[in-house]
């Protein structure tokens, strides 16, 4: 092999790959900061993006992280009064004083905290390189997050409104059966366009459907529920499609399930009928717990039939019905159980 073929190989072995030509064009946009005593604001602040970009964080991130520092480049203008403060010569009273600030500005607890979060990132930074004195950030004391309860409605009265609607098509029949099922069970959007008629059992003395997946379980429904679906089935022009809730467009029934979105979207138009304006499936789905939990029903029984499995879904649901029925005389119950 010549000379210069060699040096074709060899450079054909050595060129980089996509992935390392990314990572070094990164690299790039993370700013050295100037080397001058007094740096403004911008500087630290185009830094720091830099520095953020080449550790590869999310763009939606960074951007999030930019708008709360702009808002701290502010209160350095302005929030201090008279007395202009440059980030160097930042002092605790200063970071005490930005959460005053917030707080003025209007902010909620939570947006508060995460502001002083991300502030708090920045100053550790500027402290890794050496352009702050002392970490005055790293104990800089942030709110406790704020829970916020999420809203739930009186089930015995959406059963009601839900039970009074008019079902004098197949489409009709397929919303008040769907919207039945969600008040009834409390399953999940992906859960519903699932079921199936085999899915629904009956007997003398009970009625129930069965969730088949990672999170198999059997709810009880009643006898009514059951009889919308029986409406349903016998409406159906595909007597063969075992798909209860199937979806539409403007040339009418489809083979297919209905989907997740389109869930959603039912029940969103349905919503100033049945008299809540802000209903969504997860409203119907947290109101359905604390109505089960409200009729005395075991925490364990409630969790199973929720399909409750990770730890951190049995507190959401711990919390919100203890803040419903905190007011309560009884004893509250509890969801979240070591049992699964």
């Amino acid at each position: 092999m010549s000379p210069l073929k060699k040096r074709s190989a060899s450079k054909a072995t050595i060129l980089p790959s996509e992935k390392t030509v990314k990572k070094g064009a990164a690299r790039k946009l993370s700013r050295t900061l100037p080397s001058g005593s007094a740096l403004t604001f911008a500087e630290v602040l185009a830094s720091f993006v830099g520095f953020l970009q080449a550790n590869q964080k999310a763009a939606n991130t960074i951007v999030s992280y930019q708008g709360d520092l702009r808002g701290f480049g502010e209160f350095l203008e302005k929030g201090l009064g008279s007395r202009r403060v440059g980030i160097q010569s930042l002092t605790r009273k200063d970071l005490e004083a930005y959460q005053g600030y917030l707080e003025a500005q209007g902010f909620k607890v939570n947006t508060r905290r995460r502001k002083l979060l991300v502030l708090r990132k920045l100053l550790k930074w500027l402290h890794g390189r050496n352009k702050l004195g002392a970490e005055i950030g790293i104990h800089l004391p942030t709110l406790a997050r704020s829970e916020r309860i999420p809203f739930t409605v009186d089930l015995r009265a959406l059963l009601s409104q839900i039970r009074k609607l008019p079902a004098a098509t197949e489409m009709d029949l397929r919303n008040k059966a769907l919207l039945g099922l969600l008040a009834e069970t409390g399953c999940t959007v992906s859960e519903v366009r699932k079921i199936r008629f085999d899915h629904v059992r009956t007997t003398s003395k009970e009625a129930w459907v069965e969730f088949e997946g990672d999170k198999e379980r059997r709810v009880p429904v009643s006898r009514a529920w059951v009889a919308s679906v029986n409406e349903i089935k016998k409406a159906r022009q595909d007597k063969k499609n075992p798909v209860i809730f199937v979806g539409y467009n403007r040339f009418g029934p489809l083979g297919s399930p209905i989907s997740s979105r389109g869930v959603e979207h039912l029940v969103r138009a349905y919503s100033v009928k049945l008299g809540e304006k802000k209903l969504v499936p997860r409203t119907i789905r947290h109101s359905t717990a604390v109505h089960w939990a409200k009729q005395g029903v075991d925490p364990v029984r409630i969790q199973v039939w929720l399909g409750l499995r990770s730890t951190h879904a049995k507190k959401t649901y711990d919390a919100i019905i203890k803040a419903k029925l905190r007011s309560s005389e009884r004893a509250v119950p509890t969801v979240l159980k070591s049992s699964s």
